[in-house]
């Protein structure tokens, strides 16, 4: 069996690794990357933040609004654990008042007596608004509700709702909404007018 020369096998050892000079310019390039890279998460967490405080503002905007066009209040559920929230109005099965008795359609095809006796109502209940709109929504990862602060206290876990009245009052509300980097964002909501604001929490 043929020994290799010393001096070959500290060639073939030069070849085969890195020098100290390629080793340092790998860390450099990884430290370069994570200077770009990290301050530029933190960014887009903190824009994702705010736009889902927007989003959530907005909802709530649209709940008063259209409490004051149809006269019927709406309310914004809100599951804490969930991350989650959608919005309701008060409305029948059919959407919107009584169903027609069907014998007074009958009296007026003139197949019956009419009946003297009001007509049926339905019993009103909170439904999720009809399309996109009623659909429940849920924050995106790593970001969460904290509290909502209303006249009643603060609701940390489990759900609470804001309630628009038929003229598009209501209590008034703090939405407190944080990501995992603990910063966090509110959404206030005006007791009387038609305004909901958000504003960073430090600010």
């Amino acid at each position: 069996m043929q020994r290799r020369a010393p001096e070959a096998w500290r060639a073939g050892l030069r070849e085969g690794a890195f020098t100290l000079i390629e080793l340092l310019a790998v860390v450099a390039i990884f430290a370069l990357m994570a200077a770009l890279i990290v301050p530029n998460m933190g960014i887009l967490q903190a824009r994702a933040l705010s736009s889902e405080a927007e989003q959530l503002a907005n909802r709530i905007e649209l709940a008063r609004t259209r409490t004051i066009v149809t006269g019927k209040p709406h309310r914004v559920n809100i599951d804490l654990e969930q991350s989650s929230y959608q919005l309701e109005w008060l409305a029948t099965d059919a959407g919107d008042g009584p169903e027609p008795d069907p014998r007074q359609k009958d009296a007026a095809a003139g197949t019956s007596t009419l009946s003297l006796a009001p007509p049926r109502a339905e019993a009103a209940s909170f439904r999720p608004l009809p399309g996109l709109y009623g659909a429940t929504r849920w924050l995106e990862d790593g970001i969460y509700f904290a509290k909502v602060e209303t006249d009643q206290g603060e609701t940390l876990d489990g759900k609470t709702s804001i309630e628009f009245e038929n003229d598009g009052t209501t209590d008034g509300a703090t939405i407190v909404l944080e990501n995992d980097d603990g910063a966090a964002i509110l959404v206030e909501v005006a007791p009387l007018a038609d305004a909901v604001r958000v504003f960073d929490a430090e600010s």
